[in-house]
């Protein structure tokens, strides 16, 4: 059985005008991210609201890493009562995030650009690889 691995790279950048983001972007999703107790460490457990075009969606994300490079990354889809259930695990010591997230396209690949709810110089791109 394949392990469902998760290859990705983060860059701390500039924070993108919002007017170039709408005319590159192929998605804008709005999302709430809460992350959980009982994590291990090398390993972390969120739950996710995803809201796309007026569509909400959760999910339930635990991510192990494996090495520098990669991490295990098992992700489901929950309902609004499971995801409020979860809420009750939150994590104290972490804050709730609130982002707004840009899929723009890179050639055969998508840079992921989250722009924070309070910050106003940086932003992070995430791009998911095909291999390490």
């Amino acid at each position: 059985m394949d392990l469902p691995l998760e290859i990705e790279r983060k860059f701390l950048v500039a924070l993108p005008e919002e007017s170039d983001l709408r005319k590159h972007a192929v998605r804008c999703i709005a999302i709430t991210q809460t992350y959980l107790l009982g994590t291990q460490e090398g390993a972390s457990k969120r739950i996710r609201r995803s809201e796309e075009q007026g569509t909400v969606t959760y999910t339930s994300t635990e991510k192990t890493r494996i090495d520098m490079l990669q991490r295990i990354e098992i992700e489901r889809e929950l309902s609004e009562e499971e995801y409020r259930e979860l809420q009750k695990q939150a994590d104290p010591e972490r804050r709730v995030i609130q982002k707004t997230r840009w899929c723009v396209p890179v050639g055969d690949l998508v840079a992921e650009i989250d722009v924070f709810e309070g910050f106003t110089q940086y932003a992070y791109c995430e791009v998911e690889l095909p291999s390490p």
